[in-house]
């Protein structure tokens, strides 16, 4: 009986560990795609599709030769900021447009990392989920990640 038990014990404990290491982590990037052409002939595509999905481009800015960084809002963002100030650092996404010996890629923040980061009551999957049928999804970067639970308790610094 006592064989059972601990083998029961030991199965549940097992289960529990692997839910536990199943916890999405969350990084602070998303490469939405990468694709071939002209620079500034991508920007432009880039902030056409943009605005059709809603967005609304606020700035930009050129950090160096080779990257151009777009800024965009919409009214749910703006509307989020009123409701929770923490949330004014997520008022303005920034879109990346940058060249690398591949191609162009575009990358854009993801909302659901900064949401936990900044402690924003609101996961912002439908922002996330705007941006990843506007730009693509194809994979996180930025951080070795961390789950959202992690995310929300964590103290830059």
């Amino acid at each position: 009986m006592r064989i059972k038990i601990f083998w029961c014990l030991c199965l549940l404990l097992l289960v529990g560990t692997s839910n536990l290491s199943a916890a999405e982590r969350l990084k602070p990037f998303v490469l939405g795609n990468q694709v071939q052409g002209e620079m500034v002939a991508v920007v432009d595509q880039v902030k056409e599709r943009l605005q059709e999905a809603g967005l609304s481009v606020v700035g930009e800015y050129v950090p160096y030769d080779g990257a151009h960084i777009i800024v965009v809002t919409n009214d749910y963002l703006k509307r989020l900021v009123g409701r929770q100030p923490n949330a004014a650092y997520l008022a303005g996404l920034r879109v990346s447009v940058t060249k690398t010996p591949a191609g162009v890629q575009v990358a854009y923040m993801n909302p659901r990392y900064f949401s936990h980061a900044y402690r924003v009551d609101e996961n912002l999957q439908a922002v996330a989920s705007l941006l990843e049928n506007t730009l693509g999804a194809k994979e996180s970067f930025g951080a070795k990640g961390l789950s959202a639970k992690k995310l929300r308790k964590y103290q830059y610094g």
